[in-house]
């Protein structure tokens, strides 16, 4: 989950850096409501969303004199896998 949600971004981000910084552009970090109000059975996804915001936060600070921006979309419950995987750990037989 790390690799994909937290390293991926990092890599991405880095890699597109110095165009960001000549083109005073935006980047734009997918997040989760998940790394505000976690969900049970999901530590590892929340905790990778908690991060996104974490690195975001320090990224915007960092860059604010070069002249890129940093925002997070924070997406709320969305009908996916992982719920209905967190709705089955939660179900009681």
């Amino acid at each position: 989950v790390f690799a994909v949600n937290v390293r991926g971004l990092v890599e991405v981000t880095q890699a597109m850096l110095p165009a960001l910084k000549k083109a005073k552009g935006r980047i734009l970090m997918c997040s989760s409501i998940a790394a505000i109000f976690p969900i049970p059975f999901a530590a590892p996804y929340c905790a990778s969303k908690a991060a996104v915001e974490g690195l975001s936060d320090s990224l915007r600070r960092e860059l604010r004199p070069t002249g890129v921006d940093v925002s997070i979309l924070e997406f709320g419950p969305v009908q996916s896998e992982i719920f209905t995987k967190t709705r089955g750990a939660l179900a009681l037989d």
